[in-house]
């Protein structure tokens, strides 16, 4: 992957940091998403990913989060 290259969360490798960009979700599904903490901006580290189920475990600002597949397709990021 090369620097600043926009990519989908879910094809990040196990301890890949990089920046959320943005999301591919209607309005109720980013806003979700933020009251979380997890926001355009935020700097994120991807710490494992389950093999069957695709489920992402990310670090973002101190605390960790457990993403199904499908929602970490639609959480776009760059590598910083």
């Amino acid at each position: 992957m090369k620097e600043n290259e926009i990519i989908k969360l879910s094809d990040l490798k196990v301890n890949e940091k990089c920046e959320i960009f943005g999301f591919s979700f209607d309005k109720e599904g980013i806003e979700r998403l933020e009251s979380l903490g997890i926001k355009k901006g935020e700097k994120i580290t991807s710490l494992r990913i389950a093999p069957y189920s695709h489920t992402v475990i990310i670090a973002v600002g101190g605390r960790l989060f457990a993403l199904r597949g499908e929602t970490a397709e639609g959480v776009l990021v760059k590598r910083v």
